[in-house]
C-alpha cells in the first residue's frame, strides 16, 4: 500500500510537470494564458465557451457528491500517516483533473505567423496525423514570404539548432532505406522460369505499387490543399490502383504466355491512374457541401503533373541504357550530355510544375529531376569500365562550385552596396522629417547582422511592403513615380525621397527573397547528390541484386573498380556540399545546414514520399522481371519463340 501511495504522488508530480511545460522550471502562468485554474474556487473565472463550463461544473458537482475523506485529526485513527498520505494523493489528483479540464488548448503552430510555440497544455496527436497526414503549411510553401522568413529565422535561432540540423540531415535518408529493404525482402525466382514461378514477384510488385500510389496521394494532398478524404479512402484508392496494375501484367502474361511482359512498369500505370482519378472524383462529387469545380480542375492539373513525371521517368533510363551499351570511345559524349540533359529537364519540369502547382513547383521539380539524375548517374558509374564518366562528373561539380561561389559573392556585394544606399536614403529622409525617435530606423538597419536580418527589419517597419509579402498578398506591386503637387518645394522633396526610399526597399527585399529561394534549391540539390550514393549502395546488398540490369556483378577487380567510382562520387559530393555551406556562411552569414534542415522539416511529408516513390520506381525499372529493355531487342521473347 505504501508503494501504491508513492506511485500516486509520483503520478501527480509528473502531471504537474507536464502542465508546467518542461519539468525543470517552475510552472509559469503566463506560458499558457489566463485560462489556467489553480483551485476549485477559481472555476467561476473561466467563461470562454459553454462546453468547458459544463465540464467544470460536472467535475465540481462530482467532487461535492463524493464522501468526505478520513479525518486525520482523530487520535483513534489507525495508520494515521498512511491515511494522510492517501488524502493528499486524492486531493492532488482531483486538483490535477480540474486544472486539465479548465486549461485552454492552444494550437502548436500559429496560422498567422507560421511559427511553432509551446503555449500551454497541448492535446496529444498521433504520429500518423502529426507527421503523415499533415500537409505543409500554406504560408511556408513556395517563394519566401514574410511568414516563411520569420519561421526560418526563428528556426535558425532556436535552442541547439546545429545539433538538430545535423540530426535531421543524418536521419532523413533512413525511412527511404528501410522501405526499400522491406519491399525487397522476398527473394525472386529467375525470370526464365516463366510467370508461373513468379508469385513472389507479383506480391512484391503489388506492395511496391501500393506504396508508390500512397506516396502519390501525399503529393496530391499538397497540390490540392482543400481535398478532404478520409483515411480509409486514402488507403482504398492505392489498394485498388495497385490491384489493377498487377492484374494487367498478370493477364497479359497468361494470355500471351510471355514473361517478363515488355515495359510492364510503364504502360499499366496510366489505367491505374485513371481508375484512381475516377474514384477520387466520385467521392469529391458526393460531397454536396462544397463547390467541386475547382477541385476537379486541380485534379486535372495533378494528372498533367504526373504525366510530366512519367516523361522524365522514361527519358533517363533510355539515356542510361545508351551509356551502358555504347563502346568506351563514345561514352565521353554521353557523359557530357548528362549534365546538359539535367539542366534542360529541370527547367522544363519547373516551368510545367509552376504553371500547375506554383506553391510546390520548386520542391517537386528539384527533387524529381535531381534524384533521377543522381541515381541513374550512379548506375552509369557502376557499369562503366572507364573513368571517363567519373572525370566528367568531377569536372562538372568543380564548375558548379565555382559558379555558385562566384554568383553568391557577386550577389552579396551588390546587396551590401544596395543596403548602404538604402541606409543613406533613410538618414536623409529622417533628417528632412525631423523625427524625434530615440533610435532611428537607419541606425537599426545599420546594426543588422546580415542582409536577411535587414530585410526582416524593413518588412517590420514598412507595413505596405509587409502586406505585399504576406501569404494573402498578390506579390510585389511595383512602386511607380508619383507626381507631387503642393505649394511647398520642401514638401515635394520629402515626398519624392519617400517614394524613392520605398522603391529601394521593394527592390532590396525582392532580391534577398529571390536569393534565399534560389539557395534553397541549390543546397537541396547538393544534399541529394550526397545521399543518393548511400541509397544506391543499399540496393547492391539486397538478395535480388543479381536481377538488376544496372548492377552487373562481375569478378572482384571490376566490382572493386565500380565501387571505387561510386565512393569517389560520394566524396566529391560531400566536398561540394561543404563548399556550398562555407560560401553561404561567408557571404550571407546564414547557416546552410539549418536551411536544408528547415526545408526537410517544412516539406517533410512531400520530400519523404518523393524519395520513397522514386527509389522504388527507379530501381524496379532496372529489374529483369519488369521487362524494361530500352534497346528494344527483347532477347527473352526471341528465346521463348524459339523454344515454342
Amino acid at each position: 500500500m505504501f508503494c501504491w501511495a508513492l506511485c500516486e504522488v509520483g503520478r501527480c508530480v509528473r502531471g504537474f510537470e507536464a502542465l508546467g511545460g518542461h519539468g525543470h522550471a517552475p510552472f509559469r502562468k503566463e506560458e499558457i494564458g489566463s485560462q489556467l485554474l489553480w483551485s476549485s474556487d477559481d472555476i467561476s473565472a473561466v467563461r470562454e465557451d459553454d462546453d468547458r463550463e459544463e465540464d467544470i461544473a460536472s467535475t465540481r458537482k462530482g467532487l461535492q457528491e463524493q464522501p468526505q475523506p478520513y479525518d486525520v485529526t482523530r487520535p483513534s485513527a489507525k495508520n494515521t500517516s498512511f491515511q494522510a498520505l492517501k488524502i493528499l494523493c486524492w486531493k492532488a489528483t482531483s486538483q490535477l483533473e480540474l486544472m486539465r479540464r479548465a486549461t485552454k488548448v492552444h494550437p502548436v503552430e500559429a496560422a498567422s505567423t507560421g511559427r511553432a510555440t509551446h503555449c500551454g497544455y497541448v492535446r496529444r496527436r498521433s504520429f500518423w496525423r502529426k507527421c503523415v497526414l499533415t500537409p505543409t503549411h500554406v504560408g511556408l510553401q513556395g517563394k519566401y514570404s514574410y511568414q516563411k522568413l520569420i519561421a526560418f529565422l526563428r528556426y535558425q535561432d532556436s535552442w541547439h539548432a546545429h545539433w538538430r540540423a545535423l540530426r535531421i540531415l543524418s536521419l532523413s535518408p533512413f525511412p527511404t532505406i528501410l522501405v526499400y529493404m522491406m519491399v525487397n525482402g522476398l527473394p525472386l525466382a529467375d525470370s526464365a522460369k516463366g510467370w508461373r514461378k513468379a508469385c513472389n514477384y507479383y506480391i512484391t510488385s503489388w506492395i511496391c505499387a501500393f506504396i508508390v500510389f500512397v506516396c502519390n496521394y501525399f503529393e496530391l494532398t499538397h497540390v490540392v490543399q482543400d481535398l478532404k478524404l478520409k483515411v480509409w479512402q486514402r488507403l482504398a484508392v492505392p489498394c485498388v490502383q495497385a490491384s489493377v496494375l498487377v492484374l494487367q501484367k498478370l493477364f497479359v502474361a497468361m494470355i500471351l504466355n510471355i514473361f517478363p511482359v515488355p515495359f510492364s512498369l510503364i504502360w499499366p500505370v496510366f489505367l491505374s491512374q485513371f481508375v484512381g482519378y475516377l474514384m477520387v472524383s466520385y467521392w469529391v462529387v458526393g460531397d454536396s457541401g462544397r463547390d467541386t469545380s475547382s477541385l476537379h480542375q486541380r485534379l486535372k492539373q495533378y494528372s498533367l503533373l504526373y504525366t510530366a513525371e512519367e516523361f522524365v521517368l522514361v527519358v533517363y533510363p533510355a539515356i542510361a541504357t545508351l551509356f551502358i551499351y555504347l563502346p568506351s570511345s563514345q561514352k565521353f559524349w554521353i557523359s557530357v550530355i548528362l549534365p546538359i540533359t539535367k539542366a534542360i529537364l529541370l527547367q522544363a519540369t519547373h516551368y510545367l510544375c509552376h504553371r500547375l502547382t506554383p506553391d510546390v513547383s520548386g520542391i517537386v521539380a528539384t527533387t524529381l529531376v535531381q534524384f533521377f539524375h543522381a541515381l541513374f548517374f550512379m548506375m552509369c558509374l557502376q557499369t562503366s569500365r572507364s573513368n571517363i564518366a567519373l572525370a566528367i562528373s568531377i569536372a562538372f561539380k568543380l564548375f558548379s562550385m565555382a559558379h555558385f561561389c562566384t554568383t553568391l559573392k557577386g550577389s552579396s556585394f551588390a546587396l551590401q552596396k544596395q543596403l548602404e544606399d538604402l541606409i543613406n536614403l533613410e538618414r536623409y529622409q529622417e533628417a528632412l522629417s525631423s523625427s524625434s525617435v530615440d533610435k532611428s530606423f537607419s541606425s537599426r538597419l545599420g546594426e543588422a547582422g546580415n542582409i536577411v536580418d535587414a530585410t526582416l527589419l524593413i518588412m517590420k517597419f514598412d507595413e505596405i511592403l509587409r502586406q505585399q509579402y504576406s501569404v494573402d498578398g498578390q506579390g510585389l506591386v511595383p512602386v511607380e513615380s508619383m507626381e507631387t503637387r503642393g505649394p511647398s518645394d520642401g514638401l515635394i522633396l520629402v515626398k519624392n525621397i519617400s517614394a524613392g526610399t520605398r522603391a529601394e526597399r521593394n527592390a532590396f527585399a525582392d532580391q534577398v527573397m529571390a536569393l534565399l529561394y534560389r539557395n534553397e534549391h541549390l543546397l537541396l540539390c547538393c544534399y541529394i547528390d550526397f545521399i543518393v550514393p548511400l541509397l544506391y549502395r543499399t540496393a547492391t546488398w539486397e538478395p535480388n541484386a543479381n536481377y538488376y540490369t544496372f548492377i552487373i556483378l562481375r569478378d572482384w577487380s571490376q566490382s572493386l573498380k565500380a565501387f571505387r567510382n561510386v565512393i569517389s562520387s560520394f566524396v566529391f559530393a560531400g566536398i561540394s556540399l561543404a563548399v556550398h555551406v562555407v560560401a553561404v556562411r561567408r557571404w550571407i552569414n546564414v547557416s546552410a545546414l539549418q536551411q536544408i534542415a528547415f526545408i526537410l522539416t517544412n516539406y517533410q511529408a512531400l520530400i519523404q514520399s518523393q524519395w520513397i516513390r522514386l527509389i522504388i520506381v527507379l530501381m524496379f525499372l532496372s529489374l529483369q522481371h519488369s521487362g524494361n529493355d530500352f534497346t528494344f531487342h527483347f532477347d527473352w521473347l526471341k528465346q521463348s519463340a524459339a523454344n515454342t
